[in-house]
């Protein structure tokens, strides 16, 4: 089983479950004394409903064909419509509730009074005290649209609007406690004194009449609850913590404390879900999860001692009894002959922990284990009759001729000759170890042992020692040899198995479909299948195919041990593992488990046309989706947003995604879901949600065209004053030409000039030195020198003569 309370669920709120149910969807709701939980397949997580007050006490829970469920808590009646919480009915203590087919809630109050709405809520009536055998019980509403209500003394039917008579069961004086209606057929009751009865034949005009579905067949504990299973069984839960199941065959099973119940814990619901397991939800205990009924397990000899065997179960021997001989590691033999059970340890003569076990003979046991072996007869005290030093006698084996051999891991194999046990020299000269594992015989006469350094095959006179260097396909390790076909033979040990058939060796490695990596015992089972015992559970081949058990389906330990494997007929399997002796029994139908559907749980509303609208503002968001499982394998989801790759992410068992700085434009996120372990081809349809988020007006195309134009009008406007200023500047610099030229006088036209001594004629004819007429007409100035040429003609001017 697998267990859910505070310590291995955390998110659940309490430990004390009191309802549950398996939503449309596939999600497994709780309801506590303290809350509702959800679980969709990952974890356990507390539900708190928007804008409500919390979840009190959960007493009753209902699905809603419509979509979604009703939860019936201390405040009364609440709908979830599968988006949303809402008040249904206030003020209204609820013990049971069930919606029919046309949509109608019933509910059983704490005061055993039946009432229902037929108007979603807006109108409820109550139904006459006097339809009703005594206080009602409970109501069930099947889908061929009865409604079947118990009540402490009888049941009542109602159908097609009105009530009809049925048959009464004969309760004497113990009241009716629980009752279930069906797929098919008449109710189930349960009373206080734990008889169950069925009423049968109630069709359309008949009264119908009862039989005991299990009176007298069951310990007298109160039925608290009643549920049908995938298969049509009918399992019943008691105030004392024991379950009671149907079998298919007609005989009941009681489940208590060697399933792992507590029987101190009443049962207050048993659920079976959509995938094949059944739940059972406990007082102060939380729910338990039954995996699969294939697997039961033994970890201790008297049911409720407080000791548990601290070292596993090993070998496992039949006896003539048709029983079975167990070695416990630390707790001696376990014997069963198909009525009683005994326990051989210390206080017998078994002093030494034990790995091997056989009955050579009816009434003679003989144990396998540290420094030697020991024999009993007829129940006897055991004795010691083969001492070892040192190590382990780690298996006994019978030959073809009789001959019983035992294996060591330190001094090779033993053989009985005359009553005593002696070195076998045939075999041991030529062991590629002395540690042997196995020794086993094939029909073509060969003697194979296995040790740690590999395999010894023997025939006649010829010896092949096989090892990891002459082939490489070989196991070692060498823990166990099986004869599989007529020319096939698998050997197994560490890294998996080696094949030998048809004289061409292969291997089977973990990636191959092994339970594990290491194999230590193998077994053939019907019709040629296979059997095996690894280091991560129990496998089975048949047609081709491997079918893996380990502790997600069934298995209590996953660690298998040495020579722990023993196939009986009828295709009962006893495996021995590190937890303790685990059955495999065949025979209950198989389930496949529903396809996974990904959902998303919280997003943007979609729109008529599936797109959602995020407002300017928003500019992050978080998505949220499931897969709702309730099988022990993990849900994986991965994650692909096609405007930024093409990839998808990552497996992983997050179930939401944080986006941030989502910028304007359309976005669409996909996402698949699998089951952990089942490859590329797991991978669900994906999921896919789109949203667009609006730009802000400067992020629009509007604004951006605004801004372009501004900033055209910005250099327009900025050309224009240059413009403007260049014109500016050229006007005072034209101003200030013009100031400049008026300012300056200008000699212009003839000037009539005397050519011998340079004087000028004005215009009223007088004749003016040249230096007096440039001043008086312009604004020029002169200044007064000589130049090279005059001066040297002065010089020569003022020179005195030459005397003659």
């Amino acid at each position: 089983m697998r267990i859910f309370d505070r310590r291995t669920a955390p998110g659940l709120p309490q430990s004390t479950i009191r309802s549950l149910l398996q939503d449309e969807e596939g999600a497994l709701q709780m309801g506590t004394m303290d809350g509702l939980a959800s679980f969709e397949g990952n974890e356990v997580q507390e539900v708190e409903p928007s804008g409500q007050p919390p979840f009190g006490r959960v007493t009753a829970m209902a699905r809603r064909r419509a979509g979604g469920f009703y939860v019936a808590d201390t405040t009364g009646i609440r709908l979830f419509d599968g988006v949303r919480w809402r008040p249904f009915r206030a003020g209204l203590a609820v013990d049971a509730l069930a919606e029919d087919t046309l949509g109608r809630l019933w509910y059983v109050d704490a005061l055993g009074t039946l009432g229902f709405t037929e108007d979603q809520g807006r109108s409820w009536k109550t139904v006459e005290p006097a339809r009703i055998p005594g206080l009602a019980v409970a109501v069930a509403t099947p889908r061929d649209g009865r409604v079947w209500v118990a009540g402490q003394r009888g049941v009542a039917l109602y159908e097609r609007g009105a009530w009809r008579s049925v048959a009464q069961p004969p309760l004497d004086t113990e009241p009716i406690t629980a009752m279930m209606a069906p797929r098919e057929g008449g109710p189930w009751v349960g009373t206080r004194a734990g008889t169950i009865w069925r009423l049968m034949n109630a069709t359309e005009g008949a009264t119908g009449s009862w039989v005991p579905g299990a009176a007298g067949a069951l310990p007298p504990e109160p039925v608290t609850c009643l549920e049908e299973d995938l298969w049509g069984r009918v399992w019943a839960g008691t105030q004392r913590g024991s379950i009671f199941t149907a079998q298919l065959d007609g005989r009941w099973r009681v489940w208590g404390i060697e399933a792992g119940l507590r029987t101190s814990a009443g049962i207050n619901r048993i659920l079976a879900d959509r995938e094949g397991t059944i739940w059972f939800a406990q007082n102060g205990v939380g729910a338990r999860q039954v995996l699969s009924e294939h697997w039961t397990h033994r970890t201790q000899w008297v049911w409720g001692q407080t000791t548990i065997p601290s070292g596993g179960v090993y070998g496992i021997a039949p006896t003539a009894d048709g029983g079975v001989a167990v070695a416990v590691y630390s707790r001696g033999l376990w014997c069963w002959d198909g009525h009683r059970m005994k326990q051989y340890g210390f206080e017998e003569g078994l002093t030494e922990n034990i790995l091997a076990v056989a009955e050579p003979e009816p009434g003679r046991l003989w144990a396998g284990g540290r420094f030697g072996l020991w024999e009993a007869r007829k129940g006897g005290r055991f004795q010691r009759t083969l001492t070892l030093p040192t190590g382990f006698i780690t298996g006994l084996f019978k030959d073809p001729q009789g001959h019983w051999l035992a294996s060591s891991s330190t001094a090779g194999i033993f053989i009985q000759e005359d009553g005593r046990w002696v070195p076998d020299a045939r075999l041991n000269a030529d062991l590629p170890s002395p540690f042997v594992r196995q020794v086993a015989w094939t029909s073509d006469g060969r003697t194979w042992v296995a040790t740690m350094g590999g395999v010894l095959v023997v025939k006649g006179g010829s010896r092949e020692r096989l090892t990891l260097a002459t082939h490489p396909a070989l196991p070692v390790p060498a823990n166990c040899v099986l004869q599989v076909g007529p020319d096939e033979v698998w050997v197994g040990g560490s890294g998996g198995i080696g094949i030998l058939k048809e004289g061409t060796w292969r291997h089977l490695g973990l990636a191959d479909g092994l339970p594990g990596r290491t194999i230590y015992a193998m077994a053939l089972g019907e019709k040629g299948s296979v059997w095996v015992g690894g280091s991560g559970g129990v496998g089975h081949f048949a047609e081709g195919h491997w079918t893996n058990y380990d502790a997600r389906t069934g298995l209590l330990e996953e660690e298998c041990n040495q020579g722990g494997l023993l196939v009986r007929p009828g295709g009962e399997v006893l495996v021995g593992t590190m937890g303790g002796l685990a059955q495999f029994r065949p025979g209950l139908p198989g389930v496949v488990p529903p396809p996974l559907h990904c959902l998303w749980r919280d997003r943007p509303a979609p729109d008529a046309k599936g797109m959602a609208h995020l407002p300017a503002s928003v500019r992050s968001l978080v998505l949220r989706w499931s897969a709702p499982s309730t099988l022990p394998l993990k849900v994986e989801y991965r994650t692909r947003i096609r405007r930024l790759s093409e990839a998808w992410s990552a497996p992983t068992q997050r179930s939401a995604l944080d986006l941030v700085l989502l910028r304007p434009g359309t976005w669409t996120v996909e996402v698949q879901a699998r089951r952990e372990g089942s490859g590329e081809g797991g991978w669900t349809r994906p999921i896919e949600t789109s949203f667009t988020v609006e730009p802000t007006f400067l992020e629009s195309w509007a604004a951006r065209i605004l801004m372009v134009l501004a900033a055209a009008g910005l250099l327009l406007a900025a050309f224009r004053i240059r413009v403007r200023l260049l014109v500016k500047r050229e006007e005072e610099l034209q101003e200030a030409l013009s100031e400049a030229q008026s300012s300056v006088k200008t000699l212009r036209g003839l000037i009539p000039i005397c050519a011998w001594c340079k004087k000028i004629r004005d215009d009223e004819g007088a004749w003016n030195q040249l230096e007096a007429y440039v001043t008086q007409n312009s604004e020029a100035a002169f200044s007064h020198g000589v130049c090279p040429d005059c001066r040297q003609r002065l010089v020569e001017e003022k020179a005195p003569p030459a005397s003659s």
